[in-house]
């Protein structure tokens, strides 16, 4: 028996192949092999995509892979019920998805069978047992299935299947991937509170960048109007832009100052 895991590609292969097209780049490589997982039809189909001019930021658009979308609607979409196409499309708003998490985000009880039902015939997805049993639709199939999902859904119900699902993924203590569903929805309140409450630990395990990233991905007027945001800004960039951190937090220090907040004017 030769499984999917003989047949995955490395990320040294995954390298080879791409460095015999000409093709070295570390972030497109990088890209490369977390979008196909070792797939090596999709491997080449990327790579033709990038000789054809396409950016890095267009790897993961439907318009882009739209030959790998057709094989995934070919093999798996078309052929499945109406029942298992609603399931497997929210269920793809989630990073990982549990027995709870399926239940939760499509209503059905039985969800998860469905995704069972595809790793069991070794279609995309994989899946990990430790403290309970969650399923990882293969990154190129997630990015097919959301882009299902744009077009049986309308944006407002797009936005109100992500709003729910980082609501289960907090309730199960997930916040970070709760806070990439949250901004997903427009749920800017609570995509705030999580970046506030998880900034101390993110800045103390040296993962400023992704503090960074974060508050970036917030529209200007919530910068404006929240000064814990602009500090915790000031505070993931102080290491490295000190000057543009400083007038950050001067600009933090002048609301915390109007508005009375001590502690926010000591830190």
């Amino acid at each position: 028996l030769v499984s999917w895991e003989d047949l995955r590609l490395p990320a040294e292969e995954t390298a080879a192949i791409a460095a015999s097209r000409g093709i070295t780049d570390r972030n497109l490589l990088r890209t490369l092999q977390e979008q196909s997982t070792g797939w090596i039809a999709g491997v080449t189909l990327m790579l033709e995509r990038l000789r054809g001019g396409a950016s890095l930021e267009a790897l993961g658009r439907g318009e882009a892979l739209d030959t790998v979308f057709d094989y995934f609607a070919g093999l798996i979409f078309h052929n499945a019920s109406d029942k298992m196409r609603e399931v497997l499309m929210k269920t793809a708003f989630l990073p990982r998805v549990s027995i709870a998490l399926a239940a939760a985000v499509t209503g059905e009880s039985n969800a998860i069978e469905y995704i069972e039902d595809l790793h069991r015939r070794h279609l995309f997805t994989d899946r990990s047992v430790g403290g309970e049993i969650t399923y990882q639709y293969h990154a190129l199939f997630r990015a097919f299935l959301k882009s299902k999902a744009s077009i049986a859904y309308s944006p407002e119900e797009c936005r109100s299947i992500a709003g729910l699902a980082a609501c289960q993924l907090q309730i199960q203590s997930q916040p970070e991937p709760a806070f990439a569903l949250f901004v997903e929805a427009d749920e800017w309140n609570d995509a705030e509170r999580i970046l506030i409450a998880l900034a101390p630990q993110l800045l103390a395990q040296g993962r400023w960048q992704t503090l960074s990233q974060w508050i970036e991905i917030l529209p200007q007027d919530r910068l404006d109007a929240n000064p814990w945001v602009r500090y915790w800004h000031g505070r993931s960039l102080s290491a490295v832009r000190p000057r543009e951190a400083r007038s950050i937090l001067a600009s933090a220090f002048e609301s915390f100052s109007k508005h009375g907040h001590k502690d926010g004017q000591l830190l």
